[in-house]
């Protein structure tokens, strides 16, 4: 598989799908969140990477922050820029690869609907970096991720079918222990139409994640696993917040 298949993987019913299973009221909920724990400033400068469809940017930016969205897909900007825009407000969107996050210094920033993971281990250290760098010190980033190995490997299911909206989504998995990898084909259709993308997302313990961002230049402020702010708990948790903050 390309190293680089999220490049091609967000585009059409695949996008279509996640706009349709995220609704104004998980939004809010995750947005109350992120201020909460992201601890921003009025009108703080605030980062979203990557940002897709852009709801949580728009949340922030009817606010009151100063929001950058950064994504790959084209299809996610044109919603977002559409969005932003009927309600008159200001989002700088900018295409490109998180790799490259925009210039500093940011307030805050946040990773979140399970994009960690997605780039080649040497890529995710760059990543991490180079939030490191954009985010002031004394400033915090939230990473969110449904694959550190407490959440995923216990109930990692080779087969998923889900359905909404007239769009069936079929996901058949293999994990790959060589390297610590959930190799996946997921399948969209809708009526006669079909689209067939290969995505690849790596597992790390959650204390590989914090000493990758400790490596950053970030200290951890708290773990969660999940936006109602409960605690970590080996077996049941799904997924991973980690709250980090700039050391100076």
């Amino acid at each position: 598989m390309q190293s680089h298949w999220y490049e091609s993987f967000f585009q059409g019913l695949s996008v279509e799908l996640w706009e349709a299973v995220t609704t104004p009221e998980m939004t809010l909920t995750e947005v109350n969140f992120f201020e909460q724990a992201l601890t921003p400033s009025a009108g703080a400068r605030i980062l979203d990477i990557p940002c897709g469809g852009g709801r949580h940017a728009i949340e922030f930016a009817r606010r009151g922050y100063r929001m950058t969205g950064l994504d790959i897909s084209s299809e996610f900007l044109a919603i977002a820029e559409q969005n932003a825009a009927s309600e008159g407000l200001h989002v700088q969107w900018i295409q490109g690869n998180m790799l490259s996050p925009p210039a500093g210094p940011f307030d805050a920033a946040y990773c979140y609907g399970n994009s960690f993971g997605y780039l080649p281990h040497r890529d995710t250290v760059a990543f991490l970096s180079g939030i490191g760098r954009c985010v002031r010190p004394g400033g915090r980033f939230l990473l969110e991720t449904g694959t550190a190995a407490e959440t995923i490997l216990p109930t990692l299911q080779p087969y998923g079918d889900y359905t909404v909206q007239g769009i069936r989504m079929e996901t058949r998995r293999d994990y790959r222990f060589e390297d610590s990898m959930i190799q996946s084909v997921y399948t969209f259709t809708r009526g006669g139409q079909v689209e067939s993308h290969q995505l690849e997302q790596a597992v790390y313990t959650t204390g590989e994640i914090c000493r990758m961002l400790g490596a950053a230049g970030f200290s951890i402020a708290a773990l969660y696993s999940g936006t109602d702010g409960a605690p970590l708990k080996l077996g049941t948790s799904r997924r991973l917040l980690v709250v980090a903050e700039r050391t100076p």
